[in-house]
């Protein structure tokens, strides 16, 4: 990878990260049109320069030296969400999300310029350095070096003052840890019932640590299906944090310590499983950042919910007694644009006794976007009002959903008397059982 250009400058362009294919990505763009309409950020602005084909653009003629590489052009690459509502809708097929993660992590230490009109005034540089080390070692790498013997009482203070901090550019509270976040997760859980097989779990580092209800609960859902479920050791962050903020070179050290962990236990499983769509969304894309082994490990990861969607329920299985409340699936945009699962989480839904209602513009990102609402607090701030007002006019009694960092991002703006929100392994562990 060629270096970057000073900044303010022209200058022969640069590479584009990951092995220059993002540049092929960005070349298959038609220009058609598609995708605007698709776009949260073009719908919030209106400009072309926030559409994806704007940004396609932009990213093609830096690579080619025809733009400064600058705080300016940053910013526009800055703005994305990253929910690649794009990609389904595009009829040449570009991989957006691909173009996105090379141009940040070329723009990385270029200093962004000024944030969109209503977007919001950004991350304070502290804020944004600890995250960056975040992103690095991994949620989880940072909370077991303070978790050690001694040193608990520091990881709380640490995660009490970061939840301060997140409070105050827009309301992500952080919820208090589970108190068994630092104790591993069991190795080997049995079957219930009739044994029809052996998967892997991949918890990930934040759900494990803020839903470690949901965590358990996937796993016991695992189990009354049918399914030996393992735990292997040594697994750590999913490297997503790093990947689209532009670290590639983290997120492929990250990616290389998890297929090292369950490439040995590939022989024995039917699939690798994840509850958290931002995740399994990277996880299944490890061949664009370890070749052949993030092939054999890529092809592996399912969806929870498409897994046992997919699978189908064990004999048996019954839903507990009670009434039948109406239930909205807040579809997370790495579950439904990146790995195209829609329906799956709505049929487990029902056969849990939920009335499944819809949301308009279920589609939208809520504004979480990983760290998106740090980088713009103002839009991410609206369109998770705009998500409360389409989940409250559905007429739901409870809203599930199965990414952490959705979750988060809701419950943080949650209107007092809205319905009250979930992960999905929650819901329907607390309704399903074995006869």
């Amino acid at each position: 990878m060629r270096r970057s250009p000073s900044a303010g400058a022209p200058g022969p362009g640069f590479g584009l990260a990951i092995g220059g294919a993002a540049v092929k990505e960005a070349e298959k763009c038609v220009a058609c049109g598609f995708c605007l309409p698709a776009c949260p950020t073009f719908l919030l602005s209106g400009e072309e320069g926030h559409s994806p084909r704007g940004r396609l653009a932009l990213a093609l003629a830096l690579a080619g030296g025809k733009l400064p590489l600058d705080g300016e052009a940053r910013s526009y690459f800055d703005a994305c969400v990253g929910c690649r509502a794009c990609e389904p809708v595009c009829p040449a097929g570009v991989r957006y999300g691909w173009v996105l993660e090379a141009v940040r992590a070329e723009t990385r230490g270029v200093r962004a310029g000024r944030a969109p009109r209503g977007a919001g005034r950004g991350t304070p540089a502290p804020l944004w350095r600890f995250l960056d080390t975040a992103s690095g070692l991994g949620i989880r790498g940072v909370l077991r070096l303070l978790g050690r013997p001694g040193t608990l009482a520091a990881s709380t203070l640490l995660l009490s003052i970061l939840s301060r901090g997140l409070e105050s550019l827009g309301g992500f509270p952080l919820p208090r840890p589970d108190p068994g976040f630092l104790r591993p997760l069991p190795a080997f859980t049995p079957a219930r019932g009739r044994k029809r097989g052996t998967v892997a779990f991949f918890p990930g580092c934040v759900g494990d640590l803020w839903f470690r209800r949901a965590t358990l609960s996937s796993i016991e859902l695992l189990s009354l299906w049918g399914f030996d479920v393992l735990v292997p050791r040594g697994q750590g962050c999913c490297g997503a944090l790093a990947l689209h903020e532009g670290y590639p070179e983290l997120a492929r050290a990250q990616a290389s310590r998890n297929a090292r962990a369950f490439l040995p236990f590939l022989p024995r499983v039917e699939a690798v499983l994840v509850d958290a769509a931002g995740c399994s969304a990277v996880l299944r894309e490890y061949p664009h950042l370890l070749g052949e082994a993030g092939e054999k490990l890529g092809a592996a990861v399912r969806d929870l919910t498409d897994f046992l969607d997919r699978v189908g329920p064990p004999e048996g299985l019954a839903r507990l007694e009670g009434p039948s409340p109406r239930v909205a699936f807040q579809d997370p945009c790495h579950l439904l644009h990146a790995q195209g699962v829609r329906e799956a989480p709505r049929r487990l839904l029902a056969l849990a006794g939920a009335r499944v209602v819809e949301v308009e513009r279920s589609g939208v990102c809520c504004g979480a976007g990983g760290t998106y609402f740090l980088r713009n607090p103002g839009w991410a701030g609206r369109l998770r009002e705009d998500k409360w007002h389409a989940l409250e006019g559905s007429g739901a009694e409870v809203v599930v959903s199965e990414n952490p960092g959705c979750l988060l991002w809701l419950e943080g703006g949650r209107p007092k008397a809205a319905p009250p929100l979930l992960h999905i392994s929650v819901f329907l562990r607390s309704r399903l059982r074995l006869a």
